[in-house]
């Protein structure tokens, strides 16, 4: 499970855990072979001695695999080598002579701090991370005074170092858990509001979508009187194509090339009686650049356009337009013009044609709209959104 999956990193952490305890058992063995060969003068039994480090062996192993095959730390797993671990350090008490007591030869002890940091790790409650500290405590003190005939003087800070070691690897198991358990809820609240996100944009795409058709359409039927039955009927069929294709979750006649979207949106409008002068030349002349416009770029300009003209039917008194396209220092550049009536830019106007129908779809993909306008002045609309153009590849002539 990744990073940026629900709970993952909360698994991270605990994978963190389990690979660092992994590590200490490994290098804890890793010093079972320099302690045996070194210190083999300070055991009485040597042979008992290396037969308690097969034991050793035999068993981080088989814990090691129980970790490593369950990836995670089961709470019984670290029973079981509490457990083997006090029985070590018993059972290496008489297998050791007095002058090996402060010595690598009673290996047992260190690796027993180990168990101690599993303990930490694994037992997430204080009293039982405790109680099983406390029994390895327990063991070594029993191994010591019953059989190697310890003085008191190290055993007391020998004790107190299993209780260090297990709480601090209890701290920072603690610490390591809650920061993932933070990150999973953070990224579980940014998950939802993305998706929140997601819907708000669906449902203004939609939004605008019927706006731009349908109540368009409806308002056409309002003032018909300006239009024959013949091209009213033929309007309507064609909107009526257009949403049964959105209701049936089609394309809705959408192109994903910027020229043939403008030529769609500029016979929509000269079949509702404006007439449209598209100048797109300079599109045309750079079909290599007409490629890297991306299908939602041209959804959003083509849409923006079509709203454009629209307010030009409905708003400039005229029935005329220019819609002019092409591309400018790495930017797709569109612009509709009309000589009507104009209207002060900055005046808050209500509806959602220009807000949301053109600023917004425009911002959604990166773009930005520019309006020049004044009362008796006109209206001129320019839409500019960046296009990224792939670099030439080495040794390839760059036609312009």
């Amino acid at each position: 499970m990744g990073a940026g999956e629900a709970g993952g990193n909360s698994a991270r952490a605990e994978r963190v855990l389990l690979t660092a305890f992994v590590l200490f058992r490994v290098g804890g063995l890793v010093q079972l072979p320099p302690a045996l060969l070194t210190e083999l003068g300070h055991y009485r039994l040597p042979w008992g001695a290396v037969g308690l480090a097969l034991l050793l062996v035999a068993e981080a192993a088989a814990i090691t695999m129980w970790f490593v095959r369950r990836r995670a730390m089961p709470v019984p797993a670290v029973l079981l080598d509490v457990a083997f671990c006090c029985a070590g350090l018993l059972a290496g008490g008489p297998l050791l002579a007095p002058e090996g007591n402060h010595t690598w030869a009673y290996y047992m002890y260190p690796f027993s701090l180990l168990a101690a940091v599993g303990v930490g790790v694994a037992l997430v409650r204080p009293i039982p991370m405790l109680a099983a500290t406390g029994a390895l405590a327990a063991a070594y003190l029993a191994a010591q005074f019953a059989f190697i005939g310890g003085s008191g003087f190290n055993e007391v800070p020998n004790t107190i170092s299993y209780f260090v070691n297990s709480a601090m690897a209890w701290l920072l198991a603690r610490e390591l858990r809650r920061s993932g358990r933070v990150a999973d809820e953070g990224w579980a609240i940014a998950l939802a509001r993305a998706e929140e996100l997601a819907r708000d944009r669906e449902a203004n795409r939609y939004s605008r979508m019927l706006h731009d058709r349908v109540l368009q359409t409806m308002e056409i039927l309002v003032s018909s009187g300006e239009l024959d039955s013949t091209r009213l009927g033929e309007q309507l069929r064609a909107e009526t194509r257009w949403l049964r294709t959105v209701v049936e979750g089609g394309a809705a006649e959408q192109t994903d090339d910027i020229v043939g979207a403008l030529h769609q949106v500029v016979s929509e409008h000269a079949r509702r009686g404006l007439h449209v002068d598209l100048t797109d030349a300079r599109l045309r002349g750079r079909r290599d650049l007409c490629r890297q416009v991306a299908p939602e770029v041209v959804a959003a300009v083509a849409g923006a356009v079509r709203e454009l003209l629209t307010n030009v039917r409905k708003h400039s008194g005229v029935s005329a337009a220019v819609v002019s396209a092409g591309f400018e220092d790495g930017a797709l550049l569109v612009s509709v013009a009309d000589d009507g009536v104009g209207f002060q830019p900055d005046e808050r106007r209500g509806g959602t044609g220009l807000a949301r129908s053109v600023r917004q779809r425009l911002e959604e993909v990166g773009g930005a709209v520019t309006v020049d306008s004044a009362p008796e002045a006109g209206t001129y609309v320019e839409l500019v959104v960046p296009v990224q153009v792939p670099a030439p590849r080495s040794g390839t002539a760059v036609q312009k």
